[in-house]
């Protein structure tokens, strides 16, 4: 008599996406919405340069469908009556659980520029303040540290301006809630004014805010990634 044996096999199947996905992601026009931007300054006062870096924000522009990020002199010889920034948060949360982030590109719309004292760079930088609303106080949640920096000659006008996160801002970029970033000039990230004083004259850029009407000209973030391995599938037959 002759036996027929059965055997059971099973096979284990692991699907990886191998090309990247890609998501862009703006900042939200309105206060008290999931994000927020708005330009921060101390203004109003009449004090050298690390004074009015390191003092406290007088004003914050709520509905400013433009930000200026830079210094205004005051008219008393090597002071400022003005000191800018910009903050935005973006909910980089929505980049999928378990993703490789492989880039991260800021980019912001340029306006115009302002060359009145000199040439200041711009850096990114980490923002700390509340996701979802902001005030004044809020001027000292700015970081020293740039992800990325662009000369005021390479700054557009018309068009986005890209800043290329690098290992540090990649590494920053929360792909599991909201990111806070700041814009600010290298003057006053290094706490040094570099450039050649004027009286009551501006030196620095201006850039749309999520105000301007329509999203064409927000600031925005673009992150490449990998997406999750998907979850692994068992077949299983009898031979």
């Amino acid at each position: 008599m002759i036996k027929k044996i059965g055997f059971l096999f099973s096979f284990f199947f692991l699907f990886n996406v191998a090309s990247a996905d890609i998501l862009v992601i703006y900042s939200d026009a309105d206060e008290n919405a999931t994000t927020i931007d708005s330009p921060i300054d101390r203004r109003g006062v009449d004090e050298v340069f690390a004074t009015i870096r390191n003092g406290d924000g007088t004003n914050v522009s709520h509905d400013a469908t433009t930000a200026f990020v830079g210094a205004q002199a005051s008219n008393t010889n090597n002071q400022f009556q003005k000191l800018s920034r910009y903050a935005f948060t973006l909910d980089t949360g929505i980049v999928p659980n378990g993703s490789a982030l492989i880039s991260a590109i800021v980019s912001l719309w340029g306006v115009s520029k302002d060359g009145g004292l000199g040439n200041p760079n711009f850096d990114i930088v980490t923002y700390s303040g509340p996701n979802n609303t902001v005030d004044q106080a809020d001027y000292a949640d700015f970081g020293a540290s740039s992800f990325y920096n662009i000369a005021y000659a390479s700054i557009l006008t018309g068009f986005y301006n890209d800043f290329v996160l690098d290992v540090n801002g990649r590494a920053y970029t929360n792909i599991e809630s909201i990111t806070g970033f700041g814009i600010r000039t290298t003057w006053d990230t290094n706490n040094v004014f570099a450039g050649v004083w004027v009286g009551n004259t501006n030196g620095g850029a201006t850039f749309y805010t999520a105000d301007q009407a329509g999203t064409v000209n927000d600031p925005k973030i673009t992150i490449t990634y990998t997406p999750p391995l998907t979850p692994a599938k068992r077949i299983t037959f009898m031979q």
